[in-house]
């Protein structure tokens, strides 16, 4: 067995474990991977040096010792940044409890991963940040810069850093009317669980550019394949402001009109969905006046019925105030 856990303060945890997954796999040999300590990157364990191809390159050779010796093996891999994102607390508890833990491991567990925070003093007064999961966000004077500093995503919003998205409106014709796909966030989702909203929301952009994003996004989530991802087409930016506790939220999404066939029908990928439905406009511009639709994503949907016709000036009295505020300067 490998237990990857660089961490005194985990032993005992990582013992534990090691020991429960011995007995579930009776004489196989374990290998243990994934991320026990929320400041790594669960490819890369900075406490022992090793990087991701070196992980790559123990798990390829385990693999094949086992193929030639006939031996049986079991290989869990955590990936604790997708899990942060839909895990139940409550359930994963009562199982830890289930297959054995003391209270008081239980209580450590709980304490550093069902909600991180830390207090941060801002302008002589301390403001709590609590995040679902940590996340390192790119700090840059304009969207194309290269990145001046990288600072934790959930306290963005007390310096008021500028955050991007992606998001993509996904449609069909029939004859003359439009119909949109509606997605309904999973009920594990820490913000706005259950909520409606677009079908590919990307809240944060990190790392690859807007079009890498996109592709990648759509192919995960809504099982949407590149051949027709890629047929997406740019239709600019919306762009708003929000202040929320003690905090000023400043983002812009970049927003993508994706038209699909008839016959093509999206699938849930990754979990952060659970289902999808395809409302006609009349439906979709009821939904988003609602407090069921999460709240950024109404206004993308909001630039998309006014860009198309469905919302205009003759019928909207608010019409250029709706218009101003979609493409606030940030």
């Amino acid at each position: 067995m490998v237990l990857r856990n660089g961490i005194k303060g985990q032993q005992k945890f990582g013992a534990e474990c090691r020991r429960r997954l011995e007995e579930f796999a009776g004489s196989s040999p374990v290998i243990l991977g994934g991320d026990f300590n929320i400041p790594m990157n669960p490819a890369v364990d900075v406490s022992s040096g090793r990087e991701a191809r070196d992980n790559t390159i123990r798990t390829i050779s385990l693999i094949d010792r086992a193929g030639r010796e006939g031996d049986p093996l079991c290989i869990m891999s955590i990936d604790a940044e997708k899990a942060f994102d839909r895990v139940h607390w409550e359930f994963i508890s009562q199982t830890l409890e289930e297959i054995g833990l003391k209270e008081n491991m239980l209580r450590r567990i709980s304490a550093l991963y069902s909600s991180p925070s830390a207090q941060v003093k801002v302008c002589g007064g301390d403001v709590t940040v609590s995040s679902s999961r940590p996340q390192l966000y790119d700090v840059k004077d304009l969207f194309s810069d290269p990145p001046l500093l990288s600072m934790e995503r959930a306290a963005t919003p007390l310096l008021g850093v500028p955050r991007y998205g992606v998001h993509v409106n996904g449609f069909l014709r029939r004859g003359a009317d439009i119909f949109m796909w509606i997605a309904r966030r999973s009920l594990t989702k820490p913000n706005y669980p259950e909520s409606l909203t677009i079908w590919r929301p990307v809240e944060s952009l990190r790392g690859p550019g807007v079009w890498e994003t996109l592709l990648k996004e759509c192919t995960e989530e809504a099982c949407i394949p590149e051949s027709l991802a890629s047929t997406a087409r740019p239709a600019g930016t919306v762009s708003y402001a929000y202040q929320q506790d003690d905090a000023l939220y400043l983002e812009c999404q970049f927003v993508f009109d994706l038209e699909v066939p008839e016959s093509f029908q999206p699938r849930v990928g990754d979990g952060e969905v659970q289902e999808f439905y395809l409302w006609p406009l009349d439906k979709v511009t009821d939904a988003i006046a609602t407090q069921e639709f999460k709240p950024n994503c109404a206004l993308v949907v909001l630039d998309f019925l006014m860009r198309n016709g469905h919302i205009n000036p003759d019928t909207e009295k608010f019409y250029t105030k709706f218009m101003e505020n979609l493409h606030r300067p940030l």
